[in-house]
């Protein structure tokens, strides 16, 4: 096994903060290790933590009101680390204990060690971590990159089977409840989207999503009215758009389709994790369009993130291309719904131009939703470009 740079421990409650907090490690140029993110399907966890705590140059304590008063593998954790910690010299750093919030450890030897706080400013908790790990490189206008994950791999694991397990009399997955809502709706917004922003030859990554499988149903549509113009590279982690577009077109559409695989979460009917990640990560597309379950002017565009979703999304969302086009219906706008993976300011990022695609709110629509509608367009104009259908 090689070395790691940082091992980073946490209670699973805590799960989101580590995540980022080895993301922004990564970003910066850091070799974190997260069980999450590096154990392999098949390796026996335990012996593998216990390796990599014994080798890693250091050890990281996420701590929180959570950790420090659970029992659980987390204490084991910090207790290995302490009894690393006593076989190096006193003035070894290798222990660096980081506060969530406002919580004591009940660990005498842990209360002795200085310790850092990444909150109420994460910038600047993060900032004297990186003085320690990467003392020669620390700049001060060093700052973490949340809306740019780079890999998100498995969950924790009693997280991840509670949401793909379930016996056939329960199986009411999330994607079959509302793939019939709003049907008109999404096909009018996929019409658009393929008719006015899709080119022959582009290159083109497809989100999970009902939305997504409405686009993917438009493209069959194309190809069935003109095959030799539907000459596109498609890339998707969604299973239904996937299947939609190679069992509805030949040889003759001109059509390369990529699969995204990796962990399939059948609740989504769609693909996340390691595999997934790496795939899109050597694709360089001309569009990408992507769906939301809510987005707001002030806070961003949002996902209900129940599994890798999230760090999918925030992947995708900052990918290098040529148009970023979102895909909302009214009934989504000014709604604030889940984890928020992209902030507005954030949307125009790496791209040539960003599109915001959503249809206006019928006539019988209360006035209310009418007027947050317009609002919010109104101030989603100064990041993207507005489509209404």
């Amino acid at each position: 096994m090689s070395k790691v740079n940082v091992f980073i421990s946490y209670a699973r409650k805590d799960y989101e903060s580590a995540l980022r907090l080895h993301n922004d490690l990564k970003n910066l140029g850091v070799t974190p290790w997260l069980d999450s993110e590096d154990l392999l399907p098949g390796e026996k966890w335990e012996t593998n933590i216990n390796k990599v705590i014994k080798t890693c140059t250091y050890f990281i304590a996420l701590l929180s009101s959570h950790s420090v008063s659970k029992k659980g593998f987390v204490q084991k954790e910090i207790k290995r680390a302490l009894d690393v910690l006593d076989e190096f010299p006193d003035s070894t750093i290798y222990l660096i204990p980081a506060r969530l919030d406002d919580c004591e450890p009940n660990n005498e030897k842990l209360q002795a060690i200085h310790r850092v706080d990444l909150f109420p400013s994460y910038e600047d908790g993060l900032k004297r971590i990186l003085s320690v790990l990467i003392p020669d490189k620390i700049d001060s206008k060093i700052t973490p990159l949340p809306d740019e994950f780079e890999a998100k791999v498995t969950p924790p694991p009693d997280y991840q089977y509670r949401r793909i397990t379930g016996s056939k009399e329960t199986d009411h997955t999330y994607f079959e409840m509302v793939k019939t809502r709003f049907l008109e709706t999404k096909d009018a917004i996929a019409k658009r989207i393929v008719s006015d922003f899709l080119n022959e030859g582009d290159s083109i990554v497809l989100d999970g999503g009902t939305s997504l499988v409405a686009v993917a149903n438009e493209i069959v549509s194309r190809f069935k009215l003109a095959p030799i113009t539907t000459h596109f590279s498609i890339m998707t982690h969604n299973r239904r758009a996937f299947d939609i577009l190679t069992d509805g077109t030949d040889l003759s559409a001109y059509l390369d389709v990529f699969l995204a695989g990796g962990l399939y979460n059948r609740n989504l009917n769609a693909f996340f994790g390691a595999h997934t990640v790496a795939a899109y990560t050597n694709y360089f597309p001309k569009v990408v369009v992507i769906g939301a379950v809510g987005i707001s002017s002030k806070h961003g565009l949002f996902c209900h993130g129940n599994t890798e979703e999230l760090a999918l999304k925030q992947f995708l969302s900052a990918m290098p291309t040529r148009d970023r086009i979102i895909v909302v219906d009214f009934t989504k706008i000014g709604v604030l719904n889940g984890h928020c993976f992209c902030k507005p300011q954030n949307l125009s990022l790496n791209t040539d131009r960003c599109i915001i695609v959503s249809n206006k709110p019928d006539e019988t629509a209360d006035k209310s939703i009418k007027e947050r509608f317009a609002n919010e367009l109104l101030s989603f104009s100064s990041y993207a470009a507005i489509e209404t259908i």
